[in-house]
């Protein structure tokens, strides 16, 4: 929620006080709410989006966060398309290990990549954007699937498997004969103070999960796929043997 009010503010680039004379919201309570230190009533929230002139889209979308304030647990749709909360966390964070069950992790994923996957433009410079988790402590289990099932051309293929093996972070591939039916994508983040947030995804939106019920559920299931996952050096040895697969046939 917070998050997305600063960056709706910045983009426009106006100040605490400019605002405040546009929504009659003093400009002390406009930083409180930015900074997450008090939450806004759905009203004022509404008061905002008139002030800055916002979209339908980008307004509903802050006044249903608004409304999910308290529960510790929320949705965000369309992260491509509003990736403020989703780049928040990730720069927050002291340390990511992420699922990926059948699509390489988008702070992994080559332009051609994405484009395959019938990215739009937004979503090639959101997955550019997310790469600044590599030079933290970012791991990734990798579903074998992901190694093979994505509809590209082999060239394609071939160059964002080059891509994985030229990584530093730490990534093991968990065969695909473990854990049927396997779970979808999700991370665990730890942030300050070894607070924890799952962030599942699915198709189009992530779910903030920071319940402990939620995240102890989530946990669980890492756990078990760290167990199944092969270590690294083999890991990379198994995506090398599908490189090779894709390599140029010989005349």
């Amino acid at each position: 929620m917070c998050v997305g009010l600063r960056a709706a503010r910045e983009a426009q680039k106006i100040t605490y006080r400019q605002l405040s004379a546009r929504t009659g919201i003093p400009f002390p309570d406009l930083a409180l709410y930015e900074t997450g230190r008090r939450a806004p009533r759905a009203e004022n929230v509404a008061r905002i989006v008139g002030g800055l002139h916002l979209g339908a889209d980008e307004g509903a979308r802050l006044l249903d966060l608004a409304r999910q304030v308290g529960n510790p647990d929320l949705v965000d749709a369309d992260p491509a398309a509003h990736p403020p909360l989703l780049l928040e966390y990730e720069h927050r964070a002291a340390g990511i290990t992420a699922w990926a069950p059948d699509v390489i992790p988008a702070p992994l994923q080559t332009p051609d990549y994405v484009e395959a996957l019938g990215g739009e433009d937004e979503r090639v410079v959101l997955a550019a954007s997310r790469q600044h988790v590599l030079s933290m402590r970012y791991r990734v289990l990798l579903g074998e699937r992901a190694l093979r099932q994505f509809p590209a051309a082999r060239d394609v293929r071939r160059h964002q498997l080059h891509h994985l093996l030229k990584q530093t972070v730490p990534i093991q591939v968990v065969p695909d004969t473990v854990m049927w039916p396997l779970p979808a994508a999700f991370a665990c983040m730890t942030l300050h103070r070894e607070r924890q947030v799952i962030v599942a995804e699915h198709n189009r939106c992530h779910a903030y999960l920071t319940s402990e019920s939620a995240v102890a559920h989530y946990r669980h299931t890492m756990a078990s796929l760290e167990e199944q996952a092969l270590p690294e050096r083999e890991s990379r040895g198994v995506i090398a043997g599908h490189v090779s697969t894709l390599l140029p046939s010989e005349v």
